[in-house]
């Protein structure tokens, strides 16, 4: 029995996106173009990250401030306008969804982005520098990472300063989980608590579940899991097709292990 390997689908997906690389430098693009490419995708990501968030601000200010019976109401010029507070969560829930998606996406490309910086292996050359040069990485000048052979830090400030820049994006992380629990009260209340009607408590019934689903997919999506070689996949699809059709000296015995596993 074959042994399970660790691995998460975060890190298969990187994988494959780097394999995918590989095959366009074969046809003829630069470490250069690469590089800059993956930057402009950052950047588009990110754009995306905080579009999507802008809906869950104004959707927080709603419950916490409009909030009232179920209902979110405003009112303007003596006209009153009220949305079904379930409504408002499932739309939440899906917005959060898309939000961790990009989270995720953006991570996997910072990733990426950095090993394929770091196969250039020129002396004292800055991948983030060149970055910035070309208009990307705005921060490359007070990241403390430094390229340098020639010195070594005595105290290990500049690893204190690494750590402290993780530790403050860490931070920056935590009203996202705060705001999953915010929304997941919300969705409990207008789903079991006091639904206005079956309609509604369904509707929000079907958020709570939305929002669940998308922090465990967040979550799974970066924890490894077992998995197993799959023997077919890489007979089949890969060392068979190095040689020419049918040409693959072990062909025959695949075929006796493949018919005498299906008789059993």
């Amino acid at each position: 029995m074959s042994k399970n390997i660790w691995v998460s689908l975060g890190s298969l997906k990187e994988h494959e996106f780097r394999c995918t690389l590989r095959h366009l430098k074969s046809t003829g693009l630069t470490w250069s173009e690469i590089y800059l490419r993956l930057g402009e995708i950052e950047k588009s990501l990110l754009g995306s990250i905080a579009k999507t968030g802008s809906p869950l601000v104004v959707g927080f200010l709603i419950l916490t401030s409009l909030a009232k019976d179920g209902l979110a109401s405003i009112t303007l010029f003596g006209y009153t306008a009220s949305v079904p507070l379930a409504y408002l969560v499932a739309l939440l829930a899906i917005n959060y969804h898309f939000l961790l998606l990009y989270l995720n996406s953006t991570l996997s490309i910072i990733f990426i982005r950095s090993k394929e910086g770091n196969r250039i292996k020129l002396s004292r050359f800055s991948a983030q520098a060149y970055g910035l040069y070309k208009g990307q990485d705005e921060m490359a000048l007070v990241i403390p990472i430094v390229a340098t052979n020639f010195l070594n830090d005595r105290f290990r400030i500049l690893s204190v300063m690494e750590f402290a820049t993780i530790f403050i994006i860490l931070i920056l992380a935590m009203p996202l989980a705060g705001y999953a629990g915010f929304l997941l009260s919300w969705q409990y209340e207008l789903a079991f608590v006091s639904p206005r009607s079956f309609l509604e408590g369904f509707t929000a019934l079907l958020a709570l579940v939305a929002t669940s689903i998308a922090i465990g997919f967040a979550i799974l999506f970066r924890i490894p899991i077992p998995m197993r070689k799959d023997s077919f996949g890489i007979r089949w699809g890969f060392l068979s097709r190095l040689y020419p059709l049918g040409g693959h000296p072990r062909i025959p015995e695949w075929i006796a292990e493949e018919e005498q596993r299906k008789s059993k």
